[in-house]
């Protein structure tokens, strides 16, 4: 079976958005698939910004021609906004949101005031070009001519079954490699000096989706109580592309509490984590959240918001609202204050990731994906 995956930015590791779609192409290819990634240079499109509209009609000019010689495509959710009579009809056509724009309307994410301003500034702009009615109409578009909508997480399924069939929707969640499994799960930790220096991990870049605004309370409030603590931001770069920028976000009395890495490879994740004693997920949205997956595979009960994507996977008892970091402050000090309940929660952790690894999950998938070819070409 041949399986297309095209992107509109370029696929790396170092980002989640991209990363899930390359090790979910090896885990098929080790399963036999053969799979292709439409890069967009394939679609005579040049590496810099490229605008919505650019790219939507350089991938259907692609598809028209070279559609037929796939059995599954896989396309960012807003990006093919065409009647779908125009393609092959022997192909299956997948839509996949790498971060569903709708729950937006619902979920308020806080930002600086600087952010605010801008904010401003931009919907004054887009009141006359209508940016986001656009992106509607593209999504709705797009989701309305596909075969399958294929989403990452149970919050996108339910939202999105409330505007299209649920029949027509598909949940495939991420996982995490054999290799980089066996990495993560043979970490030791020593829990013996967290009380005098608890270290707290967050993989993941520094942005408001992802509670910039509720790390700096957080932060202030526990080192108070633990003086020493240390923070660490992991693959940071993003809103803030320098270790200095990203410092100089937070408080002066703070930053001697704050470690940056800006950038890893994601190999070396393993040993970043392995002298960390919880991992901490404040992040309001997410398509999945493959940092927090990734924490507690290396065995760090991770605390987080009950948010679109981690709450799927995230232990029942670490999980608080979105936005009440009060609580999520809360649940780090009973982590940090009760070794009994800590190791507990690792264990746990550590158990529920295990059922999320990417041979199980493309076994699983390729079989729905064989039964959906058959249905469409009957």
């Amino acid at each position: 079976m041949k399986i297309a995956f095209c992107s509109p930015v370029p696929l790396t590791k170092k980002l989640g958005a991209t990363k899930n779609r390359l090790e979910f192409g090896e885990a098929l290819q080790a399963l036999g698939w053969d799979v292709f990634f439409i890069k967009n240079e394939m679609l005579n499109l040049s590496s810099a910004p490229i605008s919505k509209n650019s790219y939507s009609v350089a991938l259907k000019d692609y598809l028209l021609e070279h559609a037929k010689n796939f059995d599954i495509i896989i396309y960012e959710y807003d990006t093919l906004p065409f009647d779908r009579s125009l393609f092959a009809q022997s192909t299956l056509f997948v839509a996949r949101p790498a971060l569903l724009h709708y729950h937006f309307k619902k979920i308020k994410i806080p930002v600086s005031f600087k952010q605010r301003l801008a904010d401003i500034k931009n919907s004054l702009k887009t009141f006359f070009v209508d940016n986001n009615k656009k992106s509607d109409k593209y999504s709705h578009l797009s989701l309305l001519n596909c075969d399958v909508i294929q989403v990452q997480n149970s919050e996108d399924y339910k939202l999105l079954s409330q505007l299209y069939p649920s029949k027509k929707i598909i949940i495939v969640p991420n996982g995490i490699a054999k290799d980089r499994f066996g990495a993560f799960q043979a970490i030791k930790r020593d829990y013996d000096n967290i009380e005098e220096a608890p270290k707290i991990a967050f993989v993941g870049t520094l942005e408001f989706r992802k509670g910039a605004i509720d790390f700096i309370y957080i932060i202030k409030r526990v080192v108070k109580e633990y003086p020493n603590a240390v923070f660490s931001i992991i693959g940071a770069k993003g809103l803030f592309t320098t270790t200095d920028a990203v410092l100089k976000f937070f408080p002066r009395k703070l930053r001697k509490n704050i470690n940056v890495i800006l950038n890893f490879e994601p190999n070396d994740l393993p040993s970043i984590l392995s002298g960390f004693h919880i991992g901490i997920f404040p992040s309001y949205l997410e398509s999945f959240g493959f940092g927090a997956l990734e924490m507690m595979c290396a065995g760090l009960p991770v605390v987080a918001y009950k948010s679109p994507g981690p709450s799927d996977f995230i232990h029942p008892d670490l999980l608080v609202e979105n936005g009440n970091k009060e609580q999520l402050t809360n649940k780090l000090f009973e982590l940090i204050q009760n070794k009994d309940y800590l190791l507990k929660m690792s264990e746990e952790s550590k158990q529920i990731v295990d059922q999320y690894r990417w041979e199980d999950i493309v076994i699983e998938t390729s079989s729905v994906y064989l039964d959906l070819l058959k249905d469409k070409r009957k």
